[in-house]
């Protein structure tokens, strides 16, 4: 045997550590180290050094707030290629610390009912750090993404700019392949239903029923749509949209707006909407009940559906009939005024006090679902309720 070939054979082994050395590196750039340890009270998950307590065991794609999301994660888009619900939809409810005690009402619900991959999305930093603490006492995880707004100097101008961010964010989701689904986070969601069902519809994206606001677009097609419960769909044509009405709400340069209001405008633009049918049966308000379909007049195949009111649900609080069973999320107006007092201008007690008693008002078992009294005996039976709660 030559000098040569037993070199190359001793060469063999050295080459193959160099390879897999490579490999583990290369693997490690892409997907940095996940490290199950143990505690006493439970596993902790370790990411660059950083440990948080994993009490329920929440596996290491729900930690969006320690591990910077760039693109989907590819390791488990592969494991679970045939989950439609995993990694594909996104469910979010924006909050500030103004309502953080209704984003975790909202966060909690979504638990109970099934959901997977819901998350917040925290818009100031002291809405940031209040749910770092509470994550990293261990009693309590919250998944969250961070999308801070411009805070202003006025409080109307702060809402805008989260209303400009929630369109960012959105158009930057989808942009890396998730589907989005978008709740207020004071929407009060009764049953569970199966995001499955609308990412594999065909529309690129759907909404809800508004009231009247914008008032002129009612007056004009007799229906306006919801800015804060909305599916959008990954597909192109969506991203279109959302570029277009993220321009529409710069404002100026300012990067804030009323999304409701150019969402609105955008769509009676665009849409050719096949509403006839729903326009004949409204009730005795005024309203559209029946949902309805439309096709885009400038963006090439962008397709969008309306739900029913009665799925999903907006209206006054003090409504004199509760939506159906079939109802999946309610959006009840703000209570009544005397009512409101006693939170003492406390928005946080304000947005809490509201689903609570909305829960006990018109849910499953709600008072106004049964027949004796008075709609304000009812109403004030499902106060009463809330207030026990409370002590």
């Amino acid at each position: 045997m030559s000098n040569t070939t037993l070199f190359v054979k001793s060469m063999i082994p050295f080459a193959l550590m160099i390879n897999i050395g490579m490999i583990l590196l290369f693997k490690e750039m892409l997907f940095p180290s996940i490290i199950l340890g143990s505690e006493e009270e439970g596993n902790t998950i370790t990411y660059d050094g950083i440990s948080v307590s994993n009490h329920d065991n929440v596996k290491h794609t729900q930690l969006n707030n320690i591990i910077s999301e760039q693109v989907p994660n590819l390791i488990d888009i592969a494991e679970n290629a045939g989950n439609n619900e995993f990694n594909q939809v996104k469910f979010v409810a924006f909050t500030t610390i103004d309502y953080s005690e209704s984003a975790k009402f909202w966060y909690n619900r979504m638990t109970e009912l099934g959901y997977t991959d819901h998350r917040l999305v925290l818009a100031d930093q002291a809405i940031v750090d209040y749910f770092s603490e509470v994550n990293k006492a261990g009693k309590e995880y919250y998944r969250f993404d961070v999308e801070l707004v411009d805070p202003g100097k006025r409080r109307k101008n702060m809402v805008r700019s989260l209303w400009y961010h929630r369109i960012l964010y959105c158009l930057n989701q989808l942009k890396k392949g998730y589907s989005i689904l978008l709740s207020d986070s004071d929407n009060v969601f009764m049953r569970y239903v199966p995001l499955s069902n609308f990412q594999n519809d065909v529309f690129d994206a759907i909404f809800a029923l508004e009231l009247r606001f914008p008032t002129n677009l009612f007056a004009s097609q007799e229906f306006v749509l919801c800015g804060g419960m909305t599916f959008l769909k990954a597909t192109k044509p969506t991203i279109k949209i959302m570029e277009l009405l993220l321009s529409k709400c710069d404002g100026g340069g300012r990067q804030r707006c009323d999304d409701q209001v150019e969402w609105n405008k955008l769509l009676a633009q665009e849409m050719t909407w096949d509403a006839d049918a729903a326009k004949q049966n409204k009730t005795k308000d005024g309203l559209i009940q029946q949902g309805f379909t439309g096709v885009a007049t400038n963006i090439e195949g962008f397709k969008a559906k309306v739900w029913d009111r009665d799925f999903a649900f907006r209206k006054e609080f003090l409504t004199e009939t509760c939506p159906s069973e079939k109802n999946w999320v309610a959006m009840p107006l703000t209570l009544p005024h005397q009512t409101n007092k006693m939170f003492n201008g406390d928005i946080n007690k304000e947005k809490l006090g509201r689903i609570s008693i909305w829960d006990e008002f018109c849910g499953l078992n709600g008072t106004n679902r049964r027949a004796e009294g008075t709609l304000d005996d009812r109403f004030q039976e499902a106060v009463r309720l809330f207030v026990e709660e409370q002590k």
